[in-house]
């Protein structure tokens, strides 16, 4: 198709608004408006659970806040007294294992680049620790955030 050949002469869009101008105006249905009120006002009074953080009283937003700072400081104050000695017997082994492989990785390394990192053994408990709280923290921000997205999209 040749763009130099237009057979009409004035602009395709002027001709579209034209034929549309010409359409006979369509009625909304009788139901349509009390239906979108209906709605307007299910999502009104929808309980205070089903509406995002924001939208919550002040005080609530306040003592939630608080809550949530509670219980990081007491994860972070127990997290710190955990790897102690009265750890569970089943954590205790887990940490013997990954210290032996850490051990054996430290050896291949010393072999093989003639240095020898120092993996002590009060060094090991707190890097376990923290990569262990480190992953539920990620988990726990993981299921939030999912949470947070399904309760979005679903609404």
């Amino acid at each position: 198709m040749n763009p130099h050949e237009n057979k009409s002469p004035e602009p395709w869009e002027a001709a579209l608004n034209r034929a549309l101008k010409t359409l006979p105006e369509r009625q909304a249905p009788a139901a349509l408006m009390p239906n979108v009120m209906r709605q307007i006002h299910a999502r009104a009074a929808a309980p205070q659970s089903q509406g995002s953080w924001w939208q919550w009283p002040l005080t609530l937003r306040v003592a939630s806040g608080v809550a949530l700072a509670v219980l990081l400081s007491g994860l972070a104050w127990g997290g710190g007294h955990f790897w102690e000695a009265n750890a569970s017997p089943l954590l205790n082994r887990s940490i013997e294992i990954a210290q032996t492989i850490m051990g054996s990785l430290a050896g291949g390394m010393a072999a093989i680049f003639r240095v020898q990192p120092d993996f002590g053994a009060g060094l090991q408990r707190p890097v376990f620790l923290a990569a262990g709280l480190l992953l539920l923290a990620m988990y726990l921000t993981c299921v939030g955030i999912g949470t947070f997205v399904y309760r979005t999209v679903r609404k």
